[in-house]
């Protein structure tokens, strides 16, 4: 059975290989600094740690623009759309909240967190008596 499982994961990887387009994110983090990045797409159970070589970082990951993946470090935080774009994540950043930088639907959805947060801030919620 063990063998069986192993097998369908390596064939899984090497068709996922085999397919050319990706959703590649990449980033920065204080460079010097051992921590890793952890990135988490919940719905395909796919939870790594990514170590930053020389302060950046890369990883791909699968496409489906119905999935988004979230990337922690130090802290901090950003989520991203699996549309097959190039994204990146700056984590040297004081921005809050933390955006990807990215084309299309994941720069839509930067503009919207963006949004969302001037709302939040401009408009506290009241106080339930």
């Amino acid at each position: 059975m063990m063998k069986k499982i192993f097998t369908a994961v390596i064939v899984a990887a090497a068709v996922m290989s085999c397919t050319s387009k990706n959703t590649v994110l990449s980033g920065i983090v204080p460079e010097g600094s051992d921590q890793q990045v952890r990135v988490m797409v919940r719905s395909l159970n796919l939870d790594t740690l990514v170590t930053p070589v020389n302060g950046k970082f890369s990883i791909g990951l699968p496409v489906d623009d119905k999935l988004m993946a979230v990337a922690h470090y130090d802290g901090k935080s950003a989520q991203l759309i699996l549309d097959g774009s190039r994204v990146s994540i700056d984590f040297t950043s004081d921005e809050k909240p933390l955006c990807v930088q990215g084309k299309g639907a994941n720069a839509a959805y930067a503009e919207y967190v963006r949004w969302n947060a001037d709302y939040r801030n401009r408009y506290p919620a009241a106080p339930v008596e």
